[in-house]
């Protein structure tokens, strides 16, 4: 049995990351990049669990999740990395050559979209979302700060949403 496209679009998406990165220091980031990669990582599993609880999608999902900030990993630069990734990750999904025209076309709205919090879209863009928020929310009750956003200004600004992946999720939603 070969790879899956999951593993293939991580291996293929890393491969770009590695040849493509224009800020390889954490002083011409926005963001270091060690947080950005772990960033990455929690949100693929907290989308791939809100995948599985909704009955979405989990590789779609997984996917997404996989090539949503390449932007921002490959620049350093936050603004914007929402309109740089989609293309990143149409290049990817086409290079590998598994996936249909619609779901690269659904894949680069996720990530075009990911970032729209205070909107309500269809549910692969809600877990998206969801699952971008959750990870931001725990890292930063973890310690992990954001210098581009302050822990407390992102609950504000999301505290519905969180509040209700709190319900859904069953855990006690705790600012710092």
């Amino acid at each position: 049995m070969g790879e899956s496209r999951t593993v293939k679009t991580v291996r293929v998406g890393w491969d770009y990351i590695v040849k493509s990165m224009k800020a390889l220091s954490d002083e011409d980031r926005d963001v270091p990049l060690a947080l950005d990669l772990f960033h990455t990582l929690g949100v693929i599993k907290l989308a791939t669990l809100l995948a599985n609880k909704r009955g979405l999608s989990p590789e779609i999902v997984t996917i997404t999740m996989v090539l949503h900030d390449h932007g921002r990993l490959v620049t350093g630069v936050w603004d914007g990395h929402d309109e740089i990734s989609p293309p990143i990750a149409r290049k990817i999904l086409k290079n590998i050559g598994e996936f249909t025209p619609e779901e690269i076309e659904q894949i680069e709205k996720l990530i075009r979209t990911h970032r729209l919090k205070d909107e309500t879209g269809d549910p692969y863009e809600e877990c998206i979302r969801d699952a971008d928020v959750l990870d931001v929310y725990l890292a930063g009750t973890a310690g992990f700060a954001r210098e581009v956003e302050p822990l407390g200004e992102y609950i504000a600004k999301n505290r519905k949403r969180l509040e209700n992946m709190a319900e859904e999720l069953g855990f006690t939603l705790v600012t710092p």
